[in-house]
């Protein structure tokens, strides 16, 4: 190539050169010519020196033209040089640079020839799979690979060799030198090389990580597309970005129909925008929601929605997202209706039981007595019907009280409030008992506070409570053998009036505490004599802001405390 430049270089000199020799040799052939008609007496010495003065001006004029190709062609040859040394330091730079990739590149590059033998390996291999280059040169390309791979390998190798130039693209598992397998995805291309024969360039790349977090990905959202749970993915706008299988069947609508969707074509109109403006703000505060609410599938059926949503954050702490779990609890919630329901008429009959077993005993004694009555009036006992009358009017008086507590179960009377003396309501209670207490020899003990004040609350209730509490005292110790004492105490601390009702009876076992204030207790354990009355005490002090607390063991007797707001208008609700 540069032969053929300086050819053409000389070419184009040559063509004005030879038009100059051309025009000196004419000119001396015609002074040759006229010196015979002009001066054909000339002496020879003179034709010759004229002749050599026309022979110095060609060499003169072809030498000046010989030294401008010359300098032209020096000039030229220097450009040419300075070129040459320009493209070799470029290719020197260039080569320098792809050698740098190849050898500093993330990717692994390997030569092959048509056999499969690596001709070449970047250094990149220690670095990727932990093998030197240099120990596999020379090696074939497939030893590394999976055995479950080579086969596909070999194919897409063959294929690519059968057309020069050709790109084909794979991935396989290749073992790497820690024993573990990496997922490589190789690009190759077929060329002839630097002698002519065929090899194959192959740029590979660890995509071990990625096929990892890859299947990782398919499997989570495998797991969510499988759960019976409606899933929704939104961004933080609300938009809908993704929702799994069961949401379609829990709510009708499709993917196709959602996605860029707000989940407000959910709603039902049964919340309020008071209920959805504390649900966004919940959520993007940072915090998740869970909760009920009603909405509206695609056919207009309605159902109870049972939600959690959680945000989302990204590794700055800004909220991306947003996902709900949903649950379709409508069946539930019939259910739980039924049950309530079942509950009410069970406690509807539990309450009839309760009736009836408190009217039992004033029921035997008033038809007992009314029997005797008229057994006395046929024999016309008219004296001894007095103590017989007595006993139906307590009896009869006795069922008045049972009724009217119930009532106040079914239909509560709010509690009239007037001061009133703790130790003065004991004191009556205690002279309502005074025959069963008789009767039953217990020995009553009182340690009433000097400094007890009144309370604001209402006497009559604060009677039915106390008296309940003294009978049961007395039920408890009936079978006590040796002295049978009571023990009521009265003190005023803080804020309160605490009153205590003792016996030395059996007491009660831990098993049965903490079923003591429930209703119908007495129904299982009615050997203890407490009933419902334990029930409606608790729910009469409650009314009266007071409480009730329990203090038993087993064998060392009963303690009942009832503590009473002196204030009932400045003590806690």
């Amino acid at each position: 190539m540069y032969l053929q430049d300086r050819l053409r270089q000389l070419r184009g000199f040559a063509k004005p050169l030879t038009k100059v020799v051309l025009a000196v040799f004419l000119g001396l052939l015609a002074f040759e010519l006229a010196q015979d008609f002009l001066w054909p007496g000339l002496p020879k010495w003179q034709s010759h020196a004229i002749e050599v003065m026309y022979a110095a001006d060609l060499s003169g004029t072809v030498g000046y033209f010989a030294l401008r190709v010359h300098n032209a062609l020096y000039q030229q040859t220097l450009e040419e040089n300075e070129k040459y040394k320009k493209s070799e330091e470029d290719l020197r730079r260039n080569k320098e640079w792809f050698r740098s990739l190849t050898e500093h590149g993330s990717d692994l590059i390997t030569v092959i020839d048509q056999s499969g033998t690596i001709l070449y390996e970047s250094p990149s291999l220690e670095r990727i799979l932990g093998y030197r280059p240099i120990d596999r040169v020379g090696k074939s390309a497939f030893s590394l690979v999976h055995p479950e791979d080579v086969s596909h390998t070999r194919n897409v190798v063959e294929r690519a060799f059968q057309k020069l130039g050709s790109t084909h693209t794979s991935e396989m598992r290749v073992h790497g030198q820690d024993g573990r397998w990496h997922v490589l995805e190789a690009t190759g291309k077929t060329m002839l090389n630097q002698h002519g024969k065929p090899c194959g360039v192959i740029n590979s790349r660890d995509i071990t990580e990625r096929k990892l977090a890859e299947d990782k990905l398919r499997l989570q959202t495998a797991a969510l597309e499988a759960t019976v749970n409606g899933i929704v993915i939104a961004d933080r706008n609300g938009a809908i970005t993704w929702i799994n299988q069961a949401f379609t069947t829990l709510t009708g609508y499709s993917a196709e129909e959602v996605v860029g969707q707000n989940p407000r074509l959910l709603k039902s109109g049964f919340q309020d925008p008071a209920f959805y403006a504390n649900l966004w703000s919940t959520i993007t505060s940072g915090c998740s929601w869970h909760g009920e609410l009603v909405n509206k599938r695609k056919d207009g059926v309605f159902y109870t929605d049972e939600m959690t949503i959680t945000p989302v954050r990204d590794t700055q702490g800004e909220i991306t997202h947003f996902i709900a779990i949903k649950r379709d609890i409508t069946e539930r919630k019939q259910l739980e209706r039924q049950a309530r329901q079942m509950s009410r008429l069970a406690a509807l009959g539990q309450l009839i039981g309760g009736i009836a077993h408190e009217m039992k005993n004033p029921l035997f004694i008033l038809t007992g007595r009314i029997q005797m009555a008229r057994e006395k009036l046929a024999h016309q006992e008219y004296v001894a019907l007095e103590s017989d009358m007595k006993k139906i009017d307590e009896a009869g008086g006795r069922m008045k009280t049972i009724a009217d507590r119930f009532m106040t179960i079914a239909k509560p009377v709010p509690p009239h409030q007037e001061q009133c003396s703790i130790q003065a309501i004991l004191h009556k209670s205690m002279e309502s008992l005074a025959n069963e207490l008789t009767q039953n020899r217990i020995r009553v003990t009182t340690a009433f506070a000097s400094d007890l004040p009144e309370i604001r609350s209402d006497p009559r209730q604060l009677y039915e409570v106390f008296l309940n509490l003294m009978q049961n005292a007395v039920q408890a110790m009936t079978h006590v053998p040796g002295e049978r004492l009571l023990t009521i105490s009265a003190a005023r601390e803080g804020t309160w009036v605490v009153a205590r009702i003792q016996d030395n009876g059996p007491g009660i076992a831990s098993e049965h505490r903490a079923g003591l204030f429930e209703p119908f207790f007495a129904a299982q354990q009615e050997e203890q004599g407490i009933g419902l009355g334990l029930w409606i005490v608790r729910s009469t002090l409650m009314m009266l802001k007071g409480e009730i607390v329990c203090e038993s063991e087993a064998g060392q007797g009963t303690t009942f405390i009832v503590r009473l707001p002196i204030n009932a208008e400045e003590s806690k609700p």
